[in-house]
């Protein structure tokens, strides 16, 4: 089976895939009490204290359910891997928001960062 090329490219897989995903979960993109914020920024403090700014792809919030989380889109070619995971811990770290979800077209993978590790 072949995949379309779309899935090759983060923004459209972003659009359209993660979107899907929280609405069937119940977050809407526009309401009251949901927001989507993409390109979250992040500044990552590096081992010489320097910063370096950085974005996750998403950050999501629900106000009525107190909840909210970091989400890292990877396509068909940059698929999740320990890079990738790494990332997304370091994102959790910076932010200091408790949950993320890496998605790429075959995988989804949800995190806790607990006691300094996701």
């Amino acid at each position: 089976m072949l995949l379309s090329s779309d899935w090759n490219n983060e923004a459209y897989f972003s659009l359209h895939l993660v979107q899907e995903i929280l609405e069937e979960a119940g977050l809407p993109k526009r309401s009251d009490f949901s927001h989507w914020y993409p390109q979250f920024p992040i500044v990552i403090s590096k081992v010489d204290k320097k910063q370096s700014p950085s974005t996750a792809d998403f950050f999501i919030e629900d106000r009525s359910r107190d909840i909210n989380f970091l989400i890292e889109v990877k396509s068909a070619t940059t698929r999740i891997d320990g890079s990738a995971r790494f990332q997304l811990d370091m994102y959790l770290r910076y932010s200091k928001v408790k949950f993320g979800i890496l998605i790429d077209p075959f995988l989804v993978e949800a995190y806790e960062f607990i006691r300094g590790r996701a």
